[in-house]
């Protein structure tokens, strides 16, 4: 007869023959005693415990807070806030113990110890993505899942591992278990103390397989209930608002206070941060890190948000979370056509790459072999694409750049004016590259539905937000500095930023809305009400030294101290009102709560600060540090898209069970 200890003294007893003896005892029904029963970790693309515990731990708050008379939310966007506010008090109480270690020093001490305590607020995700996320099963120099542990056939996902306790044991003596057939383990493991449950067993069950559990009392009660872990397969591609662009799972930092100068032969020289070349607590190289560096594929995108959300909203399920979505691409780069890596890395295999020249193979194909050796299909497939097949980034560069270099850029076809007609013939265009897009995704292997239900309702386009507003939902005012910082002033930028809005916006926008032009898939519009008063010229005033996260201006050092020119007043306002403030770029964070839920060019600089490879040199050149993710969604815009697409996919999930 196995015995296990469990805490408080308790022990379960375990054998047939125990439960045999224990059935010949009177059948008592107990109310206040319940068999449950959940997922150890429902979803396994995060391979660390300790943090999915702490996942569930932070959504059980948002949810307990009705319990205490609060409004509850239980949003992605809650979420994010909460787990970011957590990360950020833990990085200041390590600063203010640094701090005060460096007070009772001698005067001559102090000053050089204080400049080590400045550690920098790299965000939640950034401890899982360490050593190439060595916290998940994602393996970011190879480019591919891990098979090895945790993450065994993470694909396939043949077995789960399932906890299940007894809720208001009546006591904690002697419980007998028993499974029918479909568990793959002889004998349970006690769970740990830490989960708080006086009577808890976990075990692994093959998934989809239903296993019929029952525990025996002391008092006689009989505690029954059936278990069956579905396993839902949440895939991902699409453009750079799928990937997660502007929002690495470790941002750059800037502890070793560099600055370098960025020249362009009109323009003056310029003094700014750049990005430490050694990360300071692991002694390896500070490079920004991504899930995919040719694609700034992170998991802060909406994708993974979406599919994390599900999981911890649906504890006795287990998500699968693979993405192939790429910052850049267009509809071709999805069906047939190799992409251009966003930015160039050593170690890329077969798989994910075409060609002698590294090209990224098309999403579709990537995925395909991704999935091969799968056997259930889709769930769901989540799709952002169409911005870049408009124009968007060439637009973009349209509103941002001025005078020469504006020139330039229009000469080169870098940057587009945004013409009806023009406009109009692309809208026209991605309508039909829509249909063929819809044709070659419908080859995908999805899983079956109950019901007449079509395949491609479970691809969920995602629409993308109106965001050329400010703080009070007004139409950005050109004389901001979220555009003349570092691109200088333009009385015409005005007109232009007005053609974006009121020409490419609206007729993208027309495009996705309207399910008569895409009847196909299952729409997950941006929530306007939400990105109202949140968009790219949002800004919380008053400015004080301490709103770092409000700032528009990019740093500047001189004398070895840094500091921004703030405008203090309003662009109604006349007069002069500027004022010097400190902005040490080691304060900066990059997912800290602002207005706007849009990146602007200091958000480019430091969060990313994307360099220009030239041979074997990294350079500050043309400014592509300042604009290579702008007008991309923060951490909390993403949060508000995850929350749209989740509310599709709780409607799919609805309709199925009906």
């Amino acid at each position: 007869m196995n015995l296990i200890r469990l805490p408080h003294s308790a022990v379960i007893r375990f054998g047939f023959g125990a439960f045999v003896l224990a059935l010949s005892l009177p059948l008592i029904s107990s109310a206040q005693q319940r068999l449950e029963w959940e997922v150890v970790n429902p979803f396994h693309f995060i391979s660390d415990l300790d943090a999915i515990d702490e996942l569930r731990g932070e959504f059980k708050t948002l949810s307990d807070d009705g319990n205490a008379g609060h409004a509850t939310d239980t949003s992605a966007h809650a979420l994010e806030v909460a787990l970011q506010r957590k990360n950020e008090r833990t990085v200041k109480n390590r600063r203010d113990a640094a701090e005060h270690e460096c007070q009772i020093l001698p005067a001559t001490e102090r000053e050089p110890c204080l400049e080590k305590t400045k550690f920098p607020y790299l965000g939640w995700f950034s401890r899982l993505a360490r050593n190439n996320h060595a916290g998940t099963c994602w393996d970011s120099s190879a480019l591919k899942f891990r098979n090895e542990g945790a993450c065994a056939d993470y694909i396939k996902s043949p077995r789960h591992r399932v906890r299940m306790w007894v809720d208001n044991p009546v006591s904690t003596d002697f419980f007998a278990w028993k499974w029918e057939t479909g568990k793959t383990d002889q004998d349970p493991k006690q769970c740990h103390p830490k989960y708080e449950h006086k009577v808890c067993v976990e075990f692994d069950v093959e998934t989809d397989n239903e296993v019929s559990a029952r525990a025996v009392s002391p008092d006689g009660a009989v505690l029954m209930t059936t278990v069956k872990v579905e396993d839902v397969l949440i895939a991902g591609m699409g453009d750079s608002f799928a990937a997660g662009e502007g929002n690495p799972d470790i941002p750059a930092q800037f502890l070793e206070r560099q600055s370098d100068t960025d020249f362009v032969w009109f323009w003056k020289f310029r003094r700014s941060a750049r990005k430490d070349r050694i990360d300071q607590d692991v002694g390896g190289l500070a490079d920004p890190a991504w899930l995919d560096k040719r694609c700034h594929r992170s998991m802060y995108s909406y994708q993974f948000k979406a599919a994390l959300h599900f999981a911890l909203e649906n504890p006795k399920k287990s998500v699968t979370f693979a993405s192939v979505s790429c910052s850049g691409a267009e509809i071709p780069e999805l069906i047939d056509t190799p992409q251009t890596p966003k930015e160039e890395m050593k170690g890329a295999t077969v798989y994910q790459t075409v060609g002698k020249n590294k090209k990224i193979k098309p999403q579709i194909r990537a995925l395909e072999e991704l999935l091969a050796e799968r056997k259930t299909g889709i769930d769901y497939l989540l799709l952002s694409i169409g911005g870049n097949d408009a124009g968007f980034a060439k637009y973009v560069a349209y509103v941002m750049l001025s005078g020469k270099t504006l020139w330039l850029a229009t000469k080169a076809k870098q940057a587009r004016v945004p013409k009806i007609k023009r406009v109009d013939d692309a809208i026209v265009k991605l309508q039909e590259e829509y249909k063929e897009l819809n044709h070659q995704l419908g080859l995908l292997r999805f899983k079956p539905l109950p019901g007449g239900d079509t395949l491609s309702k479970r691809i969920i386009l995602t629409g993308y937000p109106d965001f050329l507003n400010d703080e009070k939902g007004s139409p950005c005012a050109v004389n901001r500095d979220e555009f003349s910082m570092p691109f200088n002033r333009d009385g015409g930028r005005g007109k232009r930023l007005g053609l974006l809005a009121s020409i490419v916006y609206p007729r993208l926008r027309d495009l996705q809305e309207n399910t008569q032009q895409v009847p196909w898939w299952t729409l997950a519009p941006a929530d306007k009400s939400k990105w109202l008063q949140h968009g790219f010229c949002a800004q919380a005033r008053p400015l004080t030294k301490d709103s770092i996260q409000e700032r528009f201006i990019m740093p500047k050092r001189k004398n070895h101290k840094w500091y921004s020119i703030e405008p203090r007043c309003s662009p109604n306002e006349t007069g002069e009102c500027d004022e010097k403030m400190p902005f040490d770029p080691r304060d900066y964070k990059t997912y800290g709560e602002r207005s706007r839920w849009i990146r602007l060019p200091v958000d480019s600089k430091l969060s990313v600060d994307q360099q220009t490879i030239i041979w074997l040199f990294s350079l500050d050149l043309f400014f592509t540090d300042d604009w290579s993710t702008v007008m991309h969604p923060t951490a909390e815009g993403f949060a508000v898209n995850a929350d749209a697409t989740l509310k599709a996919i709780r409607a799919l999930s609805s309709a199925q069970r009906q």
